[in-house]
């Protein structure tokens, strides 16, 4: 951990600015918004995953307010968000490094605004602010690893994540390990030193890897290479005496390949997908920074409550892509423990799961409109 050493935000910003939206407007705060930061600061559900150390939680509201632009501009510049008038929450910029034109952002929202696409718009509002109006080339942001509403904003905003689970000092007992995330300019000196995707899909048997696979094809034009392919390639030309049921022998045999396979995509500048179930869960100590930023991972997993009541359905859909052999032995509770198996596996380790509840398809709609930004 380390403590960077920032300058003064005025020399961004002079004067805290208003920005508009399509439909929110950012604006300075002033002493007539005081009870709607009083309401703001006292939703403790709002700073469960936010530092401690935040400007509004350092004073009473009116007295953060009196401050917020003369003490405080010099660390960050804080805008209230508003849509029609009706106070959301809080957008901030802050960490201005001038030498390397580059600012962090965040936000924290009323909980009854969450789930509206407040976020989402005010981090775009903030992007398109300092990457086209104050000559800013690099932003940032941290989320706590367990905060997925947040990185879907900011993957919705072409943030990249490139640390996972790094220790930052939040203002707790203990470090916060935090996701890293960092958008660039197209006119920064790093954009053309900012690779391709590579996209992993894995999961359990029967979770739609394959199908996931071929709409991302059809959406972005990526190829995809199936590990299953790999696999059968290998077995039926000799290549090795493993089986199809050598499931973990297969992981161990397979991910060097695939490892080699990645790099290779990702330094030819080269877009891919790969989907299979033979990525192991500590995957990414495989890749230093300049890989890891290149990767998209996605693991798909469905809850014991959905294979129960969606089983026949999801034995019927298992050759909607390619042709295979139904399995016999495939049961509720068998195909409920291989899910359960990558949903602790892959957790523990850090990565989230798209965890499949309720609605399959718009589960999956979901994904592709969060990958399509």
């Amino acid at each position: 951990m380390y403590s960077e050493i920032t300058d003064n935000m005025k020399e961004l910003f002079s004067e805290p600015p208003v920005l508009k939206g399509r439909t929110l407007t950012l604006r300075p705060l002033v002493l007539s918004d005081v009870e709607d930061l009083r309401r703001l600061s006292r939703q403790e559900e709002v700073y469960h995953y936010l530092p401690t150390f935040l400007f509004e939680k350092k004073y009473e509201a009116e007295d953060a307010i009196l401050h917020l632009y003369d003490e405080g501009l010099k660390d960050s510049l804080i805008l209230g968000i508003f849509r029609e008038d009706c106070f959301c929450g809080l957008a901030e910029i802050y960490s201005y490094r001038a030498r390397l034109h580059k600012v962090s952002v965040g936000y924290r929202l009323l909980k009854e605004k969450w789930g509206e696409g407040v976020a989402t718009e005010a981090v775009g509002i903030l992007i398109r602010e300092l990457l086209d109006n104050r000559g800013v080339e690099i932003i940032t942001a941290s989320t706590m690893v367990e905060n997925l509403a947040s990185a879907h904003v900011l993957e919705k905003n072409d943030f990249t994540l490139v640390h996972h689970a790094v220790d930052e000092d939040w203002g707790f007992a203990e470090p916060t390990p935090a996701e890293k995330w960092i958008r660039l300019s197209s006119k920064s000196v790093f954009a053309e030193k900012l690779p391709n995707r590579v996209i992993l899909i894995t999961g359990a048997s029967h979770t739609g890897k394959t199908l996931l696979a071929q709409r991302m094809l059809e959406k972005h034009g990526y190829p995809y290479l199936s590990i299953d392919h790999l696999k059968m390639g290998l077995i039926r030309s000799g290549y090795t005496d493993l089986t199809p049921e050598d499931d973990d022998a297969l992981t161990e045999y397979l991910w060097p390949i695939v490892r080699e396979i990645i790099k290779t995509a990702i330094e030819n500048r080269q877009n891919l997908i790969i989907e299979g179930c033979y990525i192991p869960f500590e995957w990414r100590h495989c890749f230093d920074e300049k890989y890891l930023s290149a990767i998209r991972f996605i693991c798909l997993a469905m809850t014991e409550e959905y294979i129960k009541t969606h089983f026949d359905e999801i034995i019927r859909s298992e050759s909607e892509i390619e042709s295979r052999l139904i399995e016999g032995d495939c049961t509720v509770s068998s195909l409920a423990a291989d899910n359960a198996y990558y949903i602790e596996g892959f957790q523990r380790c850090g990565e989230k799961v798209l965890l499949i509840d309720s609605d399959y398809e718009q589960a999956i709609k979901n994904l592709l409109d969060v990958m399509n930004g």
